[in-house]
């Protein structure tokens, strides 16, 4: 796929989006593109299924307050002297053996931030705790952001930069606030923004977009 090829795809999936009044639409547009956007591009919902639950400040704090976790945001040495769930120890394990443990703290941070507060590192963790915080925030990645960001770009240096991005650096932490910016816009049909997790559907959509034209 050439640069204009790309853009092009990239401007009539933005464009559909645009128009679309609820989820259910916004799903069906993969769906129109089966022919350029592949299936096995798109979020393996079998392992990724959308989180309908939240994470609160409260219950950071609860967490924090009760000796669960440390004021840094990790597991304190003696949690299992507090949580006696059995599913709580399962994740636990999971976490500790893909180790997955020092990224809980990028989650933590995330849910605890302010609107204005950007991180300096561990950008995807940060957001994804800001989305388990509130739902209204997106869940960010690479396919989302590249896709995005050459949405948003004249540039055709840009677009091959992104195209040929592989992990989200400082440099490209301004679209992540441009994008949650975009996503709570007159970009977007004011009866989808009132639809509960609208923003999953369309990282769903942008996932797969960017995947697509990823050089």
């Amino acid at each position: 796929m050439n640069p204009t090829e790309c853009k092009a795809l990239i401007t009539h999936i933005f464009q559909s989006i645009a128009v679309c009044t609820s989820p259910d639409e916004v799903d069906a547009i993969l769906d129109s593109c089966a022919d350029r956007i592949p299936f096995s591009n798109r979020v393996k919902v079998e392992l990724f299924p959308q989180i309908t639950f939240d994470l609160s400040r409260a219950d950071v704090q609860g967490m924090q307050n009760a000796g669960v976790l440390t004021k840094e945001g990790v597991f304190a040495p003696d949690w299992l002297d507090h949580v006696h769930d059995p599913v709580a120890r399962l994740l636990y394990a999971i976490a500790w053996k893909n180790g997955d443990l020092p990224k809980i703290k990028h989650i933590v941070q995330g849910v605890l931030a302010d609107d204005d507060e950007a991180p300096s590192q561990a950008f995807v963790f940060h957001q994804f705790g800001r989305h388990l915080a509130d739902k209204a925030q997106p869940i960010v990645d690479q396919h989302v952001l590249r896709a995005f960001g050459i949405h948003q770009s004249t540039d055709e240096e840009t677009w091959t930069s992104l195209r040929k991005m592989k992990t989200i650096t400082e440099a490209h932490a301004h679209l992540i606030a441009e994008y949650r910016l975009w996503l709570q816009s007159d970009a977007l049909q004011a009866l989808l923004r009132a639809a509960p997790g609208y923003a999953w559907h369309v990282d769903q959509v942008l996932f797969a977009l960017g995947k697509t034209v990823k050089s």
